[in-house]
């Protein structure tokens, strides 16, 4: 199952639900379901009453159901809450897509974009470095060093920072060509709470300056999962 959330056709968040994050799950055999919208701030609120507002130990081991059975069905949670012995329902009516999809305004040519994979400790070092007077933030990837350089720019500030290829953060460098592309701070920042979690995040940028942040999180059991940004 898959989350995704776009703020002012500019960036677009995905959270992956893969199957062992869940204690059971089932779909009908050779059914597909469509994609389908959800009031935000409604499944937001949905998601408070789901969880469990109490230390009591039997409270933490709640679980939530969700049922959707295909177009013309609410979406629906469920929970049983044990410490009060009520059944929390929460429906929601799903909406048709918008005619402009997202995903064609935030998609990049798909060929030929430069890549790296980083350590998430020294991206977070980078937001601590910035502060909310930054407007923009520039990115310039180059095959020579340094292979990568930083550089945020204010009203009265500038800073600017520069890593070769053979730096302590990158783990894989993958780049043949020089890019440059600007994004606006404020879309960027809205990661940082991904970044917060994630052990590696991977960088890439198309040619035509779309930009893909994927940050992996290790969940219980040391297992992997993943929260995707594309900004333009």
């Amino acid at each position: 199952m898959t989350l995704t959330v776009e703020e002012s056709r500019c960036v677009k968040a995905t959270a992956y639900f893969r199957r062992h994050m869940f204690q059971a799950y089932s779909k009908q055999a050779n059914t597909e379901i469509p994609m389908f919208g959800l009031p935000l701030n409604a499944l937001i609120d949905c998601f408070g009453l789901m969880v469990p507002h109490t230390s009591n130990s039997k409270s933490q081991v709640d679980s939530c159901e969700i049922r959707y059975n295909g177009p013309g069905s609410y979406f629906v949670l469920k929970r049983f809450d044990r410490d009060f012995g009520q059944t929390i329902h929460c429906k929601l009516k799903p909406m048709e897509p918008q005619e402009e999809d997202v995903d064609t305004i935030l998609t990049g040519t798909n060929t030929n974009n430069q890549k790296m994979i980083l350590k998430s400790d020294w991206l977070k070092s980078v937001f601590e470095d910035l502060d909310k007077s930054h407007q923009r933030i520039t990115l310039n990837f180059s095959p020579n060093d340094p292979s990568l350089t930083l550089t945020a720019i204010g009203p009265t500030s500038k800073w600017e920072s520069s890593y070769p290829q053979s730096s302590e953060p990158f783990i894989s460098f993958e780049c043949d060509r020089e890019l440059t592309f600007s994004y606006q701070y404020d879309h960027i920042k809205l990661c940082k709470r991904a970044l917060e979690h994630s052990i590696e995040v991977s960088i890439e940028v198309s040619l035509n300056g779309v930009l893909y942040l994927l940050f992996q999180i290790e969940g219980s059991s040391s297992t992997k999962d993943y929260i995707e940004f594309t900004v333009s």
